[in-house]
């Protein structure tokens, strides 16, 4: 046995150890990983100014967004105002593919949305091979015979990105809008098995972000309304299939086919674990955006 006398010189020095390291007397285990926060009360961000300055790249989804998207403008929206009959800011445009505008940020931030539009061109167009038909046929006003506007589509779908969390202060670093090509919504449609596109539905894609704000993998999505219309869709490596079930490094996932109106999302995380909820609004021919961050509360 060691003597008392050997042990009483390590005691004091681990003693005092404790004391500088304010170590508990009975010490519990801190959380980690990227679900860390889950569970425990997110705090509610101040906005810093009156308004804050977002930047937007648009890029190509089928390319996991290695390629920028350019010729776009867009429009600034209130979240009440769903046709955006009021603008709150007109005309912007990108700068080969960044979309910079200001937000009003009272009180809890701007939670509202951009409305990005791109170029368009003729379904009847030969460039668009076989995929020109089933694109004039999303438009009944179009007459294939003697083409106008009405046969105009937009090279990307028109998009809705709405923000969340709300924006409280300038953007430190671009947020990322992942546009899907015109041409590729028969393709993801068949992917997915969902059937022919819907002219009267759109489509909604959420990104799942971790408490690190990272785009978040094993994330899967369940929405409120009309489960048995809407096709879940879940890029693997920005390849749609109707196999996965759970969203990948890139936090992408979604509904195709979802009916207009307001909708609420809700994310679980792999170990089923609830990480919060959100709502957005479908709109036809249109692909809505949003992020799913821990602890978000849906909007109404």
């Amino acid at each position: 046995m060691t003597p008392s006398w050997r042990l009483g010189p390590l005691w004091v020095a681990l003693a005092g150890c404790a004391h500088v390291l304010d170590i508990p007397d009975d010490p519990e285990l801190v959380a980690t990983g990227p679900w860390r926060c889950l569970g425990e009360p997110q705090p509610t961000p101040v906005p810093a100014a009156s308004s804050a300055l977002v930047e937007v790249i648009a890029c190509d989804l089928l390319t996991k967004c290695k390629t920028r998207v350019t010729g776009l403008s867009a429009r600034l929206c209130a979240r009440p105002d769903t046709d955006c009959d009021s603008p709150l800011s007109v005309d912007i445009v990108d700068e080969g593919g960044l979309l910079s505008f200001t937000v009003p940020t009272p009180l809890v931030g701007f939670d509202g949305y951009l409305e990005v539009t791109s170029a368009s061109e003729l379904c009847t167009n030969p460039s668009l091979g076989e995929l020109g038909p089933v694109l004039c046929g999303l438009s009944p006003a179009c007459d294939t015979e003697a083409p106008d506007a009405a046969c105009e589509v937009p090279l990307y779908a028109r998009a809705l990105l709405f923000f969340n969390p709300p924006i409280v202060s300038d953007t430190s670093e671009p947020l990322s809008l992942p546009l899907l090509p015109s041409t590729a919504i028969p393709t993801l449609a068949a992917a997915a098995h969902a059937g022919a596109p819907d002219p009267t539905a759109g489509h909604l894609f959420i990104t799942a972000l971790d408490c690190d704000s990272e785009p978040a993998a094993g994330v899967s999505y369940r929405i409120d309304r009309d489960q048995d219309r809407v096709t879940p869709l879940y890029p693997a490596e920005a390849v749609p299939n109707d196999t996965a079930v759970e969203t990948d490094g890139s936090g992408i996932g979604g509904f195709l086919g979802v009916p207009a109106g307001l909708v609420r999302v809700t994310g679980n995380n792999a170990e089923l674990r609830e990480i919060g909820a959100i709502s957005a609004f479908a709109a036809p021919s249109t692909v809505s955006y949003t992020f799913l961050a821990p602890g978000a509360a849906a909007s109404p």
